[in-house]
């Protein structure tokens, strides 16, 4: 795999799957097996933006295959996400350990994963990238020092920063780019998780840090029901924790402002293109 070979990729995806197989205990001894033989650092170069050089099995009469034509069969970006996935579902820890290390490696992995959230064509594989770092944030069960390194890699150490960096900017990006405007959905879906779940770290993030005021205006502002809809849960997450500071936040930065003039818009006949979809969560 270190070497670009798809068919060993097949392989270890077959292996993750079969893995659901195996009992528990011994799943955890594979998977920490793997680990220690860098699981993870093989499967960053599928996963890199641009052409990714690989050893592709040969045709008959020995003419190799280029991965050209391979990518529209295998997708070996596609098979890395799955095997990720796979291992995620089975054993969240080493992931979420990986991923929130403070080494270059799992940076690096984290990176690919944010860049994939807001640019990959596929929204599929999209929204498996977003829920592969869902898993590396959620911090239940962890306590003190794992606790603090898995916040402290999305605060202290710039993750929400690069997730949200694409949001900013000129709305009319997003109308024209539909992987940039499905990647701001899912980065407020992932800023509403880190409400309900990171406590005063994603107050502070959000309300001071995050420069996120004029953006989610941006968003809840724009014409296309698809792009108010994420900022708005994201607005609703905030205001169902009954917090001051979120309400101060969401008041001084003038965001009732175009959930108000949403709303209306949503009220007005006729109601039928959606606007019951935006006065569910405005209300």
């Amino acid at each position: 795999i270190r070497q670009g070979d798809l068919q060993s990729l097949l392989f270890l995806q077959d292996a993750c799957r079969l893995s659901k197989q195996v009992p528990p205990m011994q799943r955890q001894a594979l998977y920490e097996r793997m680990v220690a033989l860098g699981f993870f650092e093989v499967l960053v170069p599928f996963l890199r933006d641009g052409a990714l050089e690989v050893a592709a099995p040969s045709r008959a009469g020995g003419e190799a295959c280029s991965l050209s034509q391979l990518r529209p069969l295998l997708r070996p970006r596609a098979l890395a996400l799955e095997i990720l996935a796979l291992a995620t579902q089975s054993e969240p820890a080493p992931t979420r350990g990986h991923l929130c290390s403070e080494g270059g490696p799992g940076r690096e992995l984290l990176r690919c994963l944010i860049r994939l959230v807001h640019e990959e064509v596929d929204q599929g594989l999209q929204g498996q990238a977003a829920e592969l770092i869902r898993a590396a944030m959620d911090p239940t069960g962890l306590e003190g020092a794992a606790r603090d390194q898995c916040l402290g890699t999305f605060y202290e150490r710039g993750g929400f920063q690069d997730l949200v960096r694409p949001m900013r900017g000129s709305v009319d990006r997003l109308k024209s780019n539909a992987s940039i405007a499905f990647g701001a959905q899912l980065a407020c879906e992932l800023l509403g998780f880190a409400v309900t779940h990171h406590g005063f770290k994603a107050k502070g993030f959000i309300t001071r840090y995050g420069n996120l005021a004029e953006p989610l205006s941006q968003l809840v502002s724009s014409e296309q029901r698809f792009l108010q809809l994420a900022p708005l849960r994201l607005l609703r997450v905030m205001v169902s924790t009954a917090d001051d500071i979120y309400i101060r936040f969401i008041q001084r930065s003038g965001l009732l402002a175009p959930v108000m003039r949403g709303l209306q818009r949503g009220l007005q006949p006729p109601t039928i293109g959606g606007g019951g979809a935006f006065i569910s969560p405005a209300l």
